[in-house]
């Protein structure tokens, strides 16, 4: 398959397997073809970020949206390498775009909900993320973020109440768990924290808002 169209279906079945190199040389051979071919920049710069390339992958994933403006899981992935980039104004206007136009957009809802947090606005946080609660009640990340807000907004009961369901929903993630201590902690319960701590015998980089 030597036409632009079947190298880039080429790229996509590689990329998809996890063979980032030989997808990322396929990518770059359509690139060589057609400079501006918006499905062949927009991956390419998933892979340069994946790599750790995260300002060439700014570059290439935001010139494919200028050439192919609009697309809601394109935005999505910009969103999320400006809030990478620690760009979180860039981040939470890219998510409010995506959900002008999808506001059942469910993980832009999440993302945008951490954001908000990261940003001290936790009311705006906590309507961002019941919203998306209403749209995936099952999933723990959710629950976990929520739960965030309502202890930053003072309400511990709550707080305890979603972080245990996400640490009961997924008892081996390990920010489940470090953010239930964070909250019962913040609680003045620090005896009931070390004894989930040692229950769950599990390390965390969790994620706080102080």
């Amino acid at each position: 398959m030597n036409s632009p169209a079947g190298l880039l279906q080429e790229a996509f079945a590689l990329h998809g397997a996890g063979k980032l190199d030989q997808a990322k040389a396929l990518y770059r051979r359509v690139l060589d073809g057609a400079p501006t071919q918006p499905e062949a920049l927009h991956h390419l710069g998933l892979i340069e970020a994946a790599s750790g390339n995260l300002d060439e992958a700014d570059r290439l994933m935001t010139l494919s949206d200028r050439i192919a403006p609009g697309n809601p899981d394109w935005l999505f992935n910009i969103a999320r390498l400006a809030a990478l980039k620690g760009d979180l104004g860039r981040a939470r206007a890219v998510l409010e775009k995506i959900l002008a136009k999808v506001p059942r957009h469910g993980d832009a809802l999440v993302v945008l909900g951490g954001i908000l947090l990261r940003l001290k606005r936790f009311a705006d946080a906590k309507e961002r993320l019941r919203a998306a609660r209403r749209l995936m009640p099952g999933r723990p990340d959710v629950a976990m973020t929520l739960g965030l807000a309502e202890m930053a907004l003072g309400n511990g009961a709550e707080a305890e109440r979603l972080c245990r369901e996400a640490a009961q929903a997924a008892p081996a993630w390990a920010d489940a768990h470090s953010n239930l201590g964070y909250v019962l902690r913040m609680q003045g319960r620090d005896e009931e924290a070390e004894a989930d701590r040692k229950s769950t015998r599990l390390n965390s980089s969790h994620i706080t808002i102080s």
